[in-house]
């Protein structure tokens, strides 16, 4: 409180064009288009060249879409050092694409998860042990696959005890069914979401236009049956089949990241 009340608007204006500035954003772009069409479209709404910035064009990354179907991609480590006084921590492995009901199990897993205060991330990792500002889990889902990922935001005194702390999580949900309690109470929260879903037809419209994207129709009554037919055993099967992919990714930015480097293998290979 008294740091907040030391704070003037100079500080925050001068740390805002310190730090929000066009050479510290990333475009994310998912399409159906070509990696050329993609391009052109970008540099038609953002610019090829940020000339107020530097004379360089911004650095472009993209992948194939063989590197998605090809196995022996088995993981990627991303250390970033920065000058912050926090880590970003991220861990994403791959989902399910589409509207089915592998994907609606990927979204009763996160739930599992992360679903308000009292589910397993934030009340073990952050109200039990106190190791993170904020941490959640999401599902999403696209044309022909999806992503599943694990944030938080930590400390650098926490940053071991989260691994070791988020990693035997991690293996009890996978080798301990939830309790049937603990389901239907996933199951009641997705349901009344549906129920409030229909009564907007904003919402409606973007589900209609998002199913049309993934070519994957799906009534909303279809989606309850399936969520209705949600067992502990096949989620406890769904998170085995998203947490233990040989496929993952962990990303840390943070002061001094790539000291975690052999910490985060080791969190990985378990």
């Amino acid at each position: 409180e008294e740091s907040i009340q030391r704070l003037t608007v100079e500080e925050l204006k001068a740390k805002h064009a310190l730090y929000y500035r066009p050479e510290r954003c990333i475009l994310s772009l998912v399409s159906p288009l070509s990696t050329a069409e993609t391009l052109k479209h970008a540099e038609k709404h953002f610019g090829q060249r940020w000339q107020h910035i530097s004379e360089k064009p911004p650095e472009r990354t993209s992948l194939p879409h063989e590197y998605f179907a090809q196995a022996k991609q088995k993981r990627t480590l991303v250390l970033q050092n920065n000058s912050d006084n926090q880590y970003s921590f991220k861990l994403m492995l791959p989902g399910s694409g589409g509207l089915n009901e592998r994907v609606v199990q990927d979204i009763i897993v996160e739930r599992l998860l992360d679903d308000g205060i009292a589910s397993r991330l934030p009340a073990t990792v952050r109200e039990k042990h106190g190791l993170v500002y904020d941490i959640s889990a999401d599902a999403q889902a696209y044309a022909d696959l999806g992503t599943f990922s694990i944030d938080a935001t930590i400390s650098q005194d926490s940053m071991q005890k989260l691994l070791d702390v988020l990693l035997q999580e991690l293996i009890r949900v996978c080798r301990e069914a939830p309790t049937k309690e603990e389901v239907e109470r996933l199951k009641f929260r997705y349901l009344f979401d549906l129920d409030v879903l229909r009564e907007s037809e904003t919402r409606l419209i973007s589900r209609e236009v998002t199913q049309l994207f993934l070519k994957t129709p799906l009534s909303l009554a279809q989606e309850s049956d399936i969520v209705k037919s949600i067992t502990p055993l096949r989620v406890q099967e769904a998170a085995r089949r998203i947490l233990t992919h040989p496929r993952q990714t962990v990303v840390l930015v943070g002061p001094r990241a790539r000291k975690f480097r052999s910490s985060v293998e080791k969190f990985l290979d378990q």
